[in-house]
């Protein structure tokens, strides 16, 4: 029987072809070469071009070091300053000037690492009947398994039954909004408590 027969009848016994499922879900990846990467020989002209580019990533990576500590250094001093001037109403962003007139501006995102389902019961206790407002479940799913008979389990109709021997799922809380914007309003005591346990994405920085 024919390639494309087989096919066919797959598809008529189980209303759908398992591999054009699968093919229309891939993703191809890149091939990546393999061995030892090979030395060429290059003019003189290129040997100093090649000298002087390393020279500069050398002092890129110094400056990056130099440029990781100011930043830190200066998120310790913007932090406080935001949550005041957040105290009449929610803004995202804070400037101030250098001695040469420059301008360094601190942005806060809505983006936090994500909070452990353990720690909902603290976080009840710490924000009491506010905390729906403050976070959100969210999950991920992955199968358990990848054989062909599991996926086309799941591809016709997964059953509650089924369900906890096919998936594998993965939950976690996530600040709203609502806990980004309101979170400055919190007592000092409140702060602190929530330091540890949900973590903002530090401030992107930019300069004028």
């Amino acid at each position: 029987m024919a390639v494309k027969d087989l096919a066919e009848v797959r598809k008529a016994r189980k209303g759908f072809d398992l591999a054009d499922v699968l093919a229309g879900a891939t993703v191809e990846k890149s091939s990546k070469a393999s061995g030892k990467t090979p030395v060429v020989t290059v003019d003189e002209g290129t040997q100093v071009q090649i000298s002087r580019f390393c020279e500069i990533v050398r002092q890129m990576d110094s400056l990056k070091a130099e440029k990781d500590l100011l930043q830190a250094e200066l998120i310790e001093v913007f932090t406080p300053k935001h949550i005041e001037a957040c105290k009449t109403g929610f803004i995202n962003s804070i400037k101030a000037a250098g001695t040469d007139g420059h301008f360094v501006t601190a942005s806060w995102e809505h983006k936090y690492t994500n909070v452990e389902m353990s720690s909902a019961p603290t976080l009840e206790e710490i924000c009491g009947e506010e905390f729906d407002t403050y976070f959100a479940a969210d999950m991920e799913i992955k199968t358990r398994s990848n054989d062909e008979e599991t996926l086309r389990e799941i591809i016709s109709a997964v059953t509650p039954e089924r369900f906890a021997a096919l998936f594998e799922v993965k939950r976690w809380l996530y600040p709203t909004r609502a806990y980004t914007e309101q979170k400055h309003t919190f007592s000092e005591k409140v702060r602190m408590a929530l330091q540890g346990i949900v973590r903002q994405y530090k401030p992107s920085f930019k300069t004028k």
